[in-house]
Formats: structure tokens, C-alpha cells, sequence
């Protein structure tokens, strides 16, 4: 990506074109070291909005990282009771953002659906995601995987087990939603106090190191 673009600027850029509702919203971008590759807080007046991306993504090309924040900022613009991580995808496509996103999954290795909480929902993957696109967008994003010279691959291994986890700050709670798992604790916390640490398959979820749970 372009290194003088910041987070800030991309996030700005995709309010303008796609996301009207988060143009009054104080928006808070950075990255830093994290076991996803993005996270997204909120409160239900969308008054404040935290998006922290893996610093890793930092090397990403511009086109996945915009899809990677498309998806964060839909978690926000959707029904507060409406966790669901497909139809976040949908929101996203639905936008007009789906190339990118298309572009984030094959970069991230889901060429296939991934699914999670035990088959009750799912990430869309690169696959699924092209087949809503239309022409136009198609021809799109043909053009962004031949500059980044990318091709999806069926198989790939995933460059990190999670993609995200979404926070909503409500009734002076945090709500904790990690592949389809919801986890609450007490008071408004920061993601950077959420850590994930996988042992043996299992998904261990930890806030200020005291262990909340796991799936």
C-alpha cells in the first residue's frame, strides 16, 4: 500500500463513499500487536469508534486492507442484535465494497467459507463473495488481483487462526464477540485488554490476563 496513507485516511475515505451513517462518529484508527487481524469497539450511539488493525497488515496491499476495514466498519452500522459475521460480509458487498473484500479473503486464505460457531455462521470467503458481485465489479477486482499478482488458491493456510472480534459498550458492559462467541464483562474495556491464546485447539479468552472463557 501507498505508506503515506494511514489508517485514519482510508477509514475516511471509505465513510465518504459507502458508510454515511459514521460521518458524525469521532473515529479512533491504529494498529498494534494482536492474536486477529482487526478489531472494532463501539457504543450503541456510535458516538466513538475504535478499528485496531494487526501491525502486520501494515504490508498488506491498499485494496485488502480497505477490505479488511469494510468489514470492521459494518459491525457498528448494523442492528445492535445482529452479531452475525456473514451478514456483515453481505453489508459490506451490498455497499459496493465487495472487491476489496474478495481481495482481503483470498489474501488471507478463505477461498472457501470459513465457518464458525459450530456452523451457525460463517466469514464469507473469496468464492462465495465473487459470485455476488456484479460485471462491473467483477472486472473490478480481476484488475486488483492482477496488480497484486495474486491468485486464489483453494488451499492455503490461514496467516492467523481469527479475522476479528467486535466490543459493544452497553448498560456499562462490554460484549465481547469473537467467531460467534459472545463474552461480557463489566465496564467499558479497550481490545487491546482482550487477548486470544490457542492451546490444543481450543480458544482460550483472556481480559487483563484473568481468563473469561473459551470455545
Amino acid at each position: 500500500m501507498d505508506r503515506k496513507k494511514n489508517l485514519h485516511i482510508l477509514i475516511q475515505q471509505l465513510i465518504d463513499v459507502a458508510y454515511p451513517e459514521l460521518d458524525m462518529s469521532k473515529i479512533v484508527s491504529r494498529w498494534r500487536r494482536m492474536s486477529c487481524f482487526a478489531s472494532v469497539s463501539w457504543n450503541p450511539d456510535r458516538e466513538r469508534i475504535t478499528v485496531t488493525c494487526n501491525h502486520k497488515t501494515k504490508r498488506w496491499h491498499e485494496a485488502a486492507l480497505l477490505g479488511l476495514l469494510s468489514h470492521e466498519l459494518s459491525h457498528p452500522v448494523k442492528d445492535a442484535n445482529n452479531r452475525i459475521e456473514k451478514s456483515t460480509d453481505l453489508d459490506v458487498i451490498r455497499r459496493g465494497l465487495g472487491p476489496y473484500l474478495a481481495v482481503e479473503r483470498a489474501m488471507t486464505g478463505k477461498y472457501e467459507d470459513y465457518v464458525i460457531s459450530h456452523g451457525k455462521d460463517m466469514y464469507l470467503g473469496y468464492r462465495s463473495i465473487r459470485s455476488h458481485l456484479n460485471e462491473e465489479e467483477l472486472v473490478q477486482l480481476d484488475a486488483l488481483l492482477a496488480e497484486m499478482r495474486l491468485v486464489p488458491k483453494m488451499k492455503k493456510d490461514h496467516l492467523l487462526p481469527l479475522h476479528d472480534l467486535s466490543i459493544l459498550k452497553t448498560n456499562g458492559k462490554s460484549e465481547i464477540f469473537i467467531d460467534g462467541h459472545l463474552f461480557s464483562v463489566e465496564g467499558n474495556i479497550d481490545d487491546s485488554q482482550v487477548e486470544i491464546v490457542i492451546r490444543n485447539g481450543i480458544s482460550h479468552v483472556y481480559h487483563n490476563g484473568q481468563e473469561i472463557g473459551k470455545y
